[in-house]
């Protein structure tokens, strides 16, 4: 496992303990519709892809999620 990837995976760990200590029972993250590279990380990482009112190469992308013209994938992980 690469030193970012090793970063990425202890960050979500330090963020995932928080929201348990704060009674989360979710975490979202949202990424541009494009951004393969950002969609692989987060399913990888266990986040799924939350169903939008489109597809963007396969990725499901919500329209004007972040205001007019900022359409994102959404990404939901259920805290256990």
């Amino acid at each position: 496992m690469s030193v970012f990837a090793q970063a990425v995976h202890a960050l979500l760990d330090v963020v995932r303990s928080r929201a348990v200590t704060w009674g989360c029972r979710r975490l979202y993250l949202t990424s541009e519709p494009d951004n393969t590279a950002a969609h692989s990380a987060w399913t990888n990482l266990g986040f799924t892809n939350v169903p939008g009112d489109h597809n963007v190469n396969g990725v499901s992308v919500i329209t004007d999620f972040k205001g007019p013209d900022k359409s994102r994938a959404v990404y939901e992980l259920i805290i256990k």
